[in-house]
Parts: structure tokens; C-alpha cells; sequence
């Protein structure tokens, strides 16, 4: 890679910044020294208003960066594997407009001498969920067994069609469970910090899946350096990537850490899933950029459930009681 590239002054326009994956970019990259924008106050609900306040700030981020490598990065959306057809429509939609109004930008001529790079975060266990041979890979053929896998495939080739249309690189990245102390567990995900919530709480945790069940939980951090590794590293027009750790773990591995990073009881009682759901029992993820992986991804599961633990303990009970 051309050493120009490496050490040109680089800035992210970040969609979603609100959430999990989003807090943590924000992070990474003012560790990095680079800027990153999180784009903010979009009422998504409001057709008329999201394009205006979307097209502000690309035109806004194209014209305070011009001399600078930029990438737009996309984490935005409210739904999971198990959310509702209307949600999961929703961030479909959602992802349709921003397009749209990214490529009225471009007409506009917001990017006149260097095209940004476009990341869209998509999900390692909706795409993969019916596959088969796992550890599924970037060469796995998709196979979703849900509507949110479905949708996230299509968002994938929206994406893609609109990067082809523009004559820009994207970067689509399919994230595993990921997991770290800023998870919404409102959204009915989340296993890692759900389960260390009810065990700080001393609650029992209901659990839909054998014991058996293998996943692969990356440490929210670790998924931001990865991305930032791929958008620094890219050359081609198109990289698939999946974001995920250099291990998995069956649900037993997981509750036995949590058990022995605790030292508290583990409360777990099996019940049927709904119906409609269908976990597949082998998710293990793995990359084929493996050298990334091990170099990005620095936190191991023990370390990654202490940390989570901590900040529970403190949520719960207030930073002057931790011992």
C-alpha cells in the first residue's frame, strides 16, 4: 500500500453513533488521532426531515473534509434476529433513504475530487444462520433462516448497487455477537450482557438454546478496530468481511465464565424458544483475514465479562459500594 495512503489525514461520518458499535468507533478512532462525526438528530420516522437533515450533514462532512480520506460508516438500525417484520422493514427503509440521498449529494457535486468509502454493518447470524459446514467464512455461501437475515442481504445488495452506481469502495461487514458494557439489552439482545445483569441482580436468566450451542462474542472495541483495520487496509472496490473474534464458545463456556469472574451464582432455566424462532445450534464465525483478527481483536471472553461485570456492579450499585 502506497505510503501516501497510509498516512493520509483521515475522517468518518458515523450513522448510529448512538449505539453499541457506534459509541465504540467514536472511540477507537479519536484514539487513533483521526476524526470521527457522528451524525446526530435525525428524525428517522419523518421522511421529509430525514432527507433534509441527512443531506446536511454529508454536505456538511464533504465540505469540512476535503483534504482528507473519508469514509462514511453506516451502524444505524433499531432491529435484531428477533425483532418484528414492521422493525426490521423499518431499518430497510431507513438505509434506502440515506442512499438516496447520498447519491443526490453526489450529484450535487458534495464530492468533488475523492469519493468516500461506504462500511454498512451487517450481521454474521442473520446471513449465516441456515448455512452449512460452519465455521462459516467471507467464502461461506449465505443462507438466512429469518426475515431480519433476509433484509440484512438485501440492505448488503443496496449497498452494493449504489457503490457500483458511484464508482466508490465499500466495505460490508458481517458482525458477530457483539458485546460490551454500552448494549441496549432493551432490544432483546445481547446474551453476554443480559446474563451478567441477572446474575449481578441475583435473577434467574431464561435461555432458549442448549448448552451446546457455540457463538462467537466479540468485544465491542475489538469489532471497531477491525472495521477501522479493513476501511485503513482496502484496496479493491468490494471486501465482504466478517467482524468477529479469534474464538467461539458454546452458552456453557460462556455461563462457566461468568460464574468463575463473579463468583456469584448463576441462574439459568431452560424454556422453549417462540415458535417463530430458530437458533441455529453452530454459529461458529471465523475470517479469512485471520492476521486481522488476532491483531485487532486483544480482549479474550474473561476479560471482556470482567469488564462488563464492573460496570454492572456500578450501574447497580453505585461506583462508592465496588469493592
Amino acid at each position: 500500500m502506497a505510503d501516501d495512503h497510509l498516512n493520509a489525514k483521515k475522517a468518518y461520518l458515523i450513522f448510529g453513533a448512538g449505539g453499541l458499535l457506534g459509541k465504540s468507533l467514536l472511540s477507537q478512532i479519536a484514539k487513533s488521532g483521526s476524526v470521527a462525526i457522528g451524525a446526530t438528530g435525525i428524525p428517522w420516522l419523518n421522511s421529509s426531515d430525514t432527507r433534509q437533515i441527512l443531506s446536511r450533514h454529508i454536505h456538511n462532512f464533504a465540505k469540512d473534509f476535503v483534504d482528507f480520506q473519508t469514509s462514511i460508516i453506516w451502524v444505524a438500525g433499531a432491529s435484531t434476529l428477533r425483532s418484528s417484520r414492521d422493525t426490521v422493514a423499518t431499518d430497510e427503509n431507513s438505509l434506502r433513504i440515506f442512499l438516496e440521498v447520498a447519491s443526490d449529494c453526489f450529484l450535487q457535486g458534495a464530492f468533488v475530487d475523492c469519493a468516500p468509502r461506504i462500511f454498512f454493518a451487517s450481521s454474521a447470524g442473520g446471513v449465516y444462520s441456515k448455512s452449512s459446514s460452519p465455521p462459516f467464512t467471507e467464502m461461506t455461501q449465505a443462507s438466512p433462516s429469518s426475515y431480519y437475515g433476509e433484509a440484512k442481504l438485501r440492505m448488503e445488495e443496496m449497498v452494493l448497487d449504489w457503490a457500483t452506481a458511484h464508482r466508490t469502495q465499500y466495505l460490508i461487514g458481517r458482525i458477530s455477537s457483539i458485546y460490551g458494557e454500552n448494549q441496549k439489552t432493551h432490544k432483546r439482545q445481547g446474551f453476554l450482557s443480559v446474563l451478567i445483569r441477572n446474575v449481578v441482580r441475583k435473577q434467574i436468566m431464561d435461555v432458549f438454546a442448549p448448552l451446546g450451542s457455540v457463538r462467537n462474542y466479540v468485544y465491542a472495541s475489538d469489532a471497531a478496530n477491525l472495521i477501522l483495520r479493513h476501511l485503513s487496509d482496502q484496496t479493491e472496490n468490494t471486501r465482504i468481511a466478517n467482524i468477529c473474534a479469534p474464538y467461539n464458545s458454546t452458552l456453557a463456556s460462556v455461563i462457566q465464565t461468568a460464574r468463575s469472574v463473579s463468583k456469584l451464582p448463576v441462574g439459568i432455566r431452560f424454556v422453549a424458544p417462540p415458535a417463530h424462532l430458530t437458533d441455529a445450534p453452530d454459529l461458529r464465525i471465523a475470517s479469512t483475514y485471520a492476521n486481522f483478527v488476532d491483531e485487532e481483536c486483544r480482549t479474550s471472553l474473561p476479560v471482556g465479562v470482567k469488564m462488563l461485570l464492573t460496570a454492572e456492579l456500578e450501574r447497580f450499585r453505585g461506583p462508592n459500594l465496588l469493592a
